[in-house]
């Protein structure tokens, strides 16, 4: 009897459609498209993908492998694979002006399904970090308004004025009404789904803030 159950169970394994979401570097998609379409056969719909900036200076003064047409490629090869992309950009990357902020939230909007913002943030216990505190240039946020976020500041960074064009970004796209008309009118099911949870997430976090700011601490 336990056989036969088994037996029946890995039955209806085996005739399911299989559904796999991960994570995932810009520059394995475009260097491997054959690789992403054999994904996309085998149950791929969705990626979290790091595309971080397109200022390609910026990206190799943090060690990122990455680059502007190398983006620009990984969200071709999964949009004509239709997979949805989960895009995440950084905002405050050492080096980054106000232009490039302007820059990463036009491209960032345009080759994501999902746009994505965090805050440059370096980890302890990477060299990266060592080296930016050996100068003396690790400044801390709360951890409560983002964990593990160090702004790294120096002559021509300010703190504020950082915090304050990423929430101009963020609070630009989680309000702006082709953000939420895209999200709404999406015709495949499945990105439409997941447009609207990232739309949940960016809108709560926002929320939150406002009323923190405000005093009121509900978590």
């Amino acid at each position: 009897m336990t056989q036969a159950r088994d037996s029946n169970h890995a039955q209806r394994l085996l005739g399911a459609e299989l559904r796999v979401r991960l994570q995932i570097r810009a520059d394995t998609i475009a260097d491997n498209p054959d690789m992403i379409e054999l994904a996309r056969e085998s149950g791929m719909f969705g990626a979290l993908v790091g595309f971080e900036a397109y200022n390609d200076e910026i990206l190799k003064g943090v060690h990122k492998l990455g680059s502007k047409a190398i983006n620009i490629k990984a969200s071709e090869v999964f949009r004509k694979n239709n997979i949805v992309i989960f895009g995440v950009h950084m905002f405050g990357i050492p080096g980054q002006i106000e232009k490039d902020f302007k820059e990463t939230y036009k491209y960032g909007r345009k080759y994501s399904d999902i746009f994505r913002m965090s805050r440059f943030s370096v980890i302890p216990g990477t060299p990266i970090f060592d080296r930016y505190k050996k100068e003396g240039r690790v400044k801390t946020y709360a951890t409560r308004e983002y964990p593990y976020a160090y702004c790294i500041v120096d002559k021509t960074r300010k703190e504020k004025k950082l915090k304050k064009l990423y929430f101009y970004y963020l609070f630009r796209h989680t309000f702006s009404p082709f953000t939420f008309l895209d999200m709404i009118f999406t015709k495949d099911r499945l990105k439409r789904r997941m447009k609207l949870q990232g739309y949940i997430t960016n809108f709560r976090y926002g929320f939150y803030f406002i009323l923190r700011k405000l005093g009121l601490k509900l978590l």
